[in-house]
C-alpha cells in the first residue's frame, strides 16, 4: 500500500478494498497499480490524460472481472 493517502495509488487501493481486492494479482490490477503510479509521478500536465483514461479503462475491467473461484492454498492443498 503506498505511503501518501492522497495519491491516486492510495484511491485505486481503496477501489479495491471496495471490491474485495487483497492485493493485486491479475494482470489488470497490476497494470491499474502502474498506471495509478504513473500519474502520481507525471511530471508535466500534458501526460496526465491519456494516463487518467487508461487508468479510468482498466478499472472497469478489474470490477467486472470473474470472482475466483479458488484461492492459490486451495489449487496448491489439491496439487499435493
Amino acid at each position: 500500500m503506498p505511503s501518501e493517502d492522497k495519491s491516486v495509488e492510495a484511491g485505486v487501493y481503496v477501489t479495491f478494498a471496495t471490491l474485495g481486492i487483497l492485493e493485486p494479482t491479475t494482470a489488470l490490477e497490476c497494470l491499474a497499480v502502474r498506471l495509478a503510479r504513473a500519474i502520481d509521478a507525471a511530471k508535466y500536465a500534458k501526460d496526465l490524460p491519456p494516463l487518467s483514461m487508461q487508468l479510468r479503462q482498466t478499472m472497469m475491467e478489474v470490477a467486472q472481472q470473474p470472482a475466483p473461484t479458488t484461492d492459490a492454498v486451495e489449487t496448491m492443498a489439491e496439487r499435493y
